[in-house]
């Protein structure tokens, strides 16, 4: 019979795997060794043999690798989202049929 801790690990490593693979989730490369050090620490300390200390040091590796990967996005803001002249200044005006082919999106 396996205790709460065994499937709590199973769990962990299961949604770490999860969020690595999912295309919805942005790890990156920190974020992906992260979440990686992260379920093999859990799967490890499944062993009865393992050494708790080594298991702990890894997911520390792991959670500090998750912690430069958020400091890196916050500290690398997105610039603005910057605006064409037309978009701000005066009132759309209604394009020539001879520029149509011009504009992304069909015809009229």
């Amino acid at each position: 019979m396996m205790a709460a801790h065994d499937w709590l690990a199973l769990l962990a490593a299961l949604l770490c795997v999860l969020a690595v693979v999912s295309p919805r989730v942005p790890t990156g490369i920190l974020g992906s060794l992260g979440l990686g050090a992260i379920a093999l620490a859990a799967l490890w300390s499944l062993d009865d043999w393992h050494d708790p200390a080594m298991a702990l040091n890894i997911v520390l590796g792991g959670v500090s690798a998750l912690g430069l990967k958020v400091g890196w996005r916050v500290l690398r803001k997105p610039a603005p989202h910057l605006r064409r002249r037309g978009d701000i200044y005066g009132e759309p005006t209604e394009l020539p049929p001879t520029a149509l082919h011009q504009v992304g999106g069909g015809r009229k």
